[in-house]
């Protein structure tokens, strides 16, 4: 016997539709299908902002041996295209190479502010003539 308190509420799933968007990096559309929004909802994450072969592309990564140290240390291919596309020199040394080296720089730079002030200091002294 069926009676309506014993019916079973059900809801009508939505179909989701894809999702067109720019990517950020090469300014192509793509597209989101609906498999892949619902991947992203259920781990509340934010829909990708770049196309697969530009994700693909931020994944490759380039070797690159330190000068200093010879240790091999790894840039993205995009950094490196970053690098070539605004002029600017690929990074030779290693980032712990790098670290070290600024971190000299600032020793460096403390004791020769340091001596500075011990000269003025003795500077000032001598500017004073005795009458």
């Amino acid at each position: 016997m069926y009676t309506e308190s014993a019916a079973i509420p059900f809801s009508i799933p939505v179909q989701k539709k894809s999702i067109t968007r720019i990517c950020v990096d090469c300014n192509k559309p793509f597209s989101i299908p609906p498999a892949e929004q619902k991947y992203f909802d259920e781990k509340e994450m934010e829909y990708p902002k770049r196309c697969s072969e530009c994700r693909e592309k931020r994944k490759k990564m380039v070797k690159f041996t330190c000068i200093d140290c010879g240790k091999d240390f790894y840039l993205s291919e995009t950094n490196v295209e970053f690098f070539k596309k605004n002029g600017l020199f690929i990074p030779k040394r290693c980032p712990d190479c790098i670290n070290d080296k600024k971190e000299f720089q600032k020793e460096r730079e403390a004791k020769k502010a340091k001596e500075a002030d011990v000269n003025t200091a003795s500077d000032s002294v001598d500017d004073f003539e005795s009458f």
